[in-house]
């Protein structure tokens, strides 16, 4: 599942931003305006509790959207601040700033050409050794954070990449879960992105700042075709995206459709073709999967415009 930006909105992300504060202290957004301008026209983003960006959010993570105007990207400022917050008088150590990051980007008014088989393809293909979890054997697994199945297509892909870069939480951090179930980290995974405001596990800001605990770096990007992504893989460096698509419009995927999914591209064939570890298969056997490049490239970029997210260790 995925957050989507409203139609009319430009693909504008300010910020889609981690904000990761390692002593576990709040963070408080003092920016998400033109510098010229205050909120005046700006729509802040619903976070759990009804609060709004602009004010203390648990976890740290902060974000907004554009304003719901035609405002142009082109020649326009925006300026980003954050103040880290701890109780007076309190003993423990000063909060501190890990990473913050944000994103923009315009909408293209048509659908993009499908870009040419990139790096990767022309070294005659490779695949990167990321690791398979299943969304879907986690259906009925903790209704107050999405119920599993489905609904955890986000964490699931996190969860393939961190295990990838060796980052998964510790044992003692999914200790909670119950034995017998299948990679228990993606159910701590899932407890740990939920956002009750949304009410899923898909806020793509929440996923980010979860990893980037793990695994050192982690950003919600935009990037403008599949040659960006082969760049990374070539680098070693699987990119999770998201998609949506209608019956038929990707062949060989384990769902006939979706409004919002995400998945991890995880290499490229000697022709172009994408390989991807697709949470949303039966089990675990059935998550790796090679994708045509064409229909990949155009369910990725007409829904999401390229959303991306990009761990790194």
């Amino acid at each position: 599942m995925r957050r989507l930006l409203p139609a009319l909105v430009l693909a504008l992300v300010v910020p889609w931003a981690p904000v990761v504060v390692t002593s576990g202290a709040p963070a408080e957004a003092r920016s998400a305006s033109k510098i010229q301008s205050d909120l005046t026209g700006w729509t802040g983003e619903e976070l759990a509790g009804g609060r709004t960006a602009g004010t203390v959010v648990r976890r740290g993570r902060v974000f907004l959207k554009s304003p719901a105007t035609t405002t142009r990207i082109d020649g326009t400022t925006y300026d980003v601040g954050l103040s880290l917050l701890r109780r007076t008088g309190a003993s423990t150590k000063p909060p501190s700033l890990g990473h913050v990051a944000a994103t923009t980007s315009r909408r293209p008014s048509n659908s993009p050409s499908t870009s040419k088989p990139g790096k990767v393809a022309r070294a005659g293909g490779a695949v990167l050794d990321v690791p398979r979890y299943s969304q879907m054997v986690h259906e009925g697994h903790y209704p107050q954070w999405g119920n599993g199945g489905e609904a955890w297509c986000s964490p699931t892909s996190v969860s393939m990449v961190l295990g990838y870069y060796d980052a998964l939480p510790k044992e003692k951090d999914y200790s909670w879960v119950p034995e017998g179930h299948t990679a228990p980290w993606v159910d701590h995974g899932a407890r740990m992105t939920y956002d009750h405001g949304y009410d899923g596990t898909g806020n793509w800001s929440f996923n980010v700042a979860y990893a980037a605990r793990l695994v050192g770096r982690a950003d919600v990007s935009r990037l403008p075709d599949l040659r960006a992504v082969e760049r990374l893989v070539a680098d070693g460096v699987p990119v999770i995206i998201s998609i949506a698509f209608g019956a038929g419009e990707l062949s060989g995927a384990p769902i006939s459709s979706s409004n919002g999914h995400l998945l991890v591209v995880v290499g490229f064939t000697a022709d172009g073709d994408v390989v991807v570890n697709d949470p949303a298969a039966d089990s675990p056997a059935g998550v790796r999967r090679t994708y045509d490049r064409a229909q990949l490239e155009r369910a990725w970029l007409d829904a999401s415009t390229g959303t991306a997210y990009v761990l790194r260790d």
